[in-house]
């Protein structure tokens, strides 16, 4: 009984957050983190996360018990759902002695990071990397574009204390 009311105070809040992304028009950013493979809750509603237009999941996370197996499990659901730009991280493995029924369909999940890895960073250089060769910017540009913006910052601050320090 005590899961239902978590699940549904779950669904609730999920809801709540849903409505109030859609009144403001932006999407509201989310990590899950979850125990998928014990019940079917889970799937659901990373199903309905990856299926709501207003939310733009930056990442999933496993909890509870066989956390490497769950995260297989998230990343092959990504798989088969064409979502593999979201990342998965594995939660730290806890003992446990709850059947975990769905362990067979994890099999073909791979695409994850253990749980101390932070690949968002990695993205982020991928990302810059991407946007340098769509735009034909080169490193020197960058590099130039940068030196400019040095220059121009320390003769503001020179300029700055020439009229703090000079006499009124």
């Amino acid at each position: 009984m005590n899961s239902i009311k978590n699940a549904f105070l779950s669904l609730l809040f999920f809801c709540c957050a849903l409505a109030s992304a859609a009144q403001n028009g932006q999407r509201e950013k989310i990590i899950i983190d979850t125990d998928i493979g014990d019940d079917i809750d889970d799937a659901f509603a990373v199903a309905l996360a990856l299926r709501s237009p207003e939310l733009q999941i930056l990442g999933i996370s496993t909890t509870f018990g066989d956390t490497e197996t769950r995260a297989k499990l998230v990343d092959r659901m990504l798989g088969e759902a064409g979502r593999e730009d979201i990342p998965v991280a594995v939660g730290i493995h806890t003992e446990t002695k709850t059947n975990f029924g769905q362990r067979p369909y994890a099999d073909g999940g791979q695409r994850f990071w253990g749980a101390t890895f932070d690949p968002s960073g990695l993205y982020r250089f991928i990302a810059a990397m991407d946007w340098l060769d769509a735009t034909r910017t080169t490193i020197e540009d960058v590099h130039r574009h940068s030196t400019r913006l040095q220059k121009h910052f320390l003769d503001l601050v020179r300029q700055l204390a020439r009229q703090m320090l000079s006499p009124a």
